[in-house]
Order: structure tokens, then sequence, then C-alpha cells
């Protein structure tokens, strides 16, 4: 069986399937969801709340 977690990563799509191997397999709606514009807004709008908790000034790993 498949596992769809719901988890929070930078300029990520929330939304994160994995496969029987526990692989990630897509980091995107399942397809029974796809198409569904109300809870992909949602998803989408999330992400852009979390992202905006961050500044993005292009540094690596720390290093100036």
């Amino acid at each position: 069986m498949e596992k769809i977690k719901i988890e929070l990563d930078y300029k990520c799509f929330p939304v994160w399937i994995y496969n029987d191997n526990n692989e990630l397999e897509t980091n995107d709606l399942p397809e029974y969801l796809i198409g569904d514009e109300t809870i992909d807004y949602i998803f989408v709008e999330i992400q852009k709340t979390y992202d905006n908790l961050f500044v993005d000034n292009n540094l690596v790993s720390g290093i100036l």
C-alpha cells in the first residue's frame, strides 16, 4: 500500500507519495485528486505561506 504524506519543504509541493518499499514515487497529488481544483489550491496556498517564512538569499549550506 502506498503512503501519502503531507510534509512541508522549501519550494516543494507538500504532498509526497511513497511506494510499498518506502521509496518516493512522486511529489504531487495522488491520481484520484489531480484535477480537484479546491484541494490543489489549498496545498498551493499552504506551500506559499510556508515558503514565505524563509529568505531566498542564494546561500548554499550557509557558505558565503
